[in-house]
């Protein structure tokens, strides 16, 4: 499914905070106070200002992105969407979880690639729902669809690994592991997604990003959610600002 919204002329990286989206210098200026708070580490700082200042990294409607556990709340799917990516969602199914990434797909510039339960007719949902398709056949309506999309990591890794590898064919894919669950399952979910990654980076030479699996959390750099006036950790020693890094050439 392609989204409906148009590709901006350039793209700009957003970070959400306190009710506002920073961009350009107000941006810039964040990250300079976070990192002399120690909220976020100097590398995260001088990284995420890195690519803000990169306007060339910031369109990504010809890249091919695997979200193993796609609608998970510390993962990239909205972000990619903003910059006109074309993912690949791998989630439970569940209507409600597809219900919020279809409509975000939708709503965005990117595309969305998923699964769908066995016996659906993949044509049916290349439309809007409600709508006809050049055979005459009417599509599947919005909950019907929401329906039949998705699968399971524990108990159908074998046929998500098969999927994956056949997606997009002849596109260089990225694939990271997000999929998040509480205990002793965190591991057993991790395992899956590791397997199906191990596959992807054999057949389809994917570039891999760590599931967490070995390190026993998401792998993502966010602000800490805490106000960055609330007794942030400082560094025993004030860094250099990360807007002083310098820019790629």
């Amino acid at each position: 499914i392609k989204g409906e919204k148009p590709k901006p002329a350039a793209f700009e990286l957003g970070v959400p905070y306190k009710g506002q989206t920073l961009t350009g210098d107000a941006l810039q200026t964040q990250l300079d106070k976070w990192v002399r708070l120690g909220v976020i580490e100097l590398s995260a700082g001088a990284q995420i200002s890195q690519v803000a200042r990169s306007a060339p990294w910031l369109d990504l409607s010809d890249r091919y992105f695997v979200l193993l556990g796609a609608g998970a709340a510390m993962g990239p799917f909205q972000l990619l969407l903003n910059h006109g990516a074309n993912v690949i969602a791998v989630d439970l199914d569940r209507p409600e979880i597809w219900e919020r990434l279809i409509t975000a797909a939708r709503n965005s510039c990117g595309s969305i690639t998923f699964p769908l339960k066995e016996g659906t007719a993949q044509e049916k949902c290349s439309t809007a729902p409600g709508a006809v398709g050049a055979d005459g056949k009417k599509s599947y309506g919005a909950d019907s669809l929401y329906s039949k999309a998705g699968c399971n990591l524990f108990t159908q890794t074998p046929e998500i690994k098969n999927w994956v590898t056949t997606v997009h064919p002849g596109k260089q894919l990225v694939v990271g592991g997000y999929a998040f669950l509480p205990g002793d399952l965190f591991p057993r979910v991790s395992l899956a997604m590791d397997a199906i990654i191990a596959e992807l980076v054999k057949q389809r030479k994917a570039r891999a990003r760590d599931s967490g699996a070995n390190s026993g959390a998401i792998p993502c750099a966010l602000p800490a959610p805490f106000s960055d006036t609330a007794h942030p950790a400082r560094p025993r020693h004030r860094p250099p600002s990360p807007s002083c890094a310098r820019r790629p050439t």
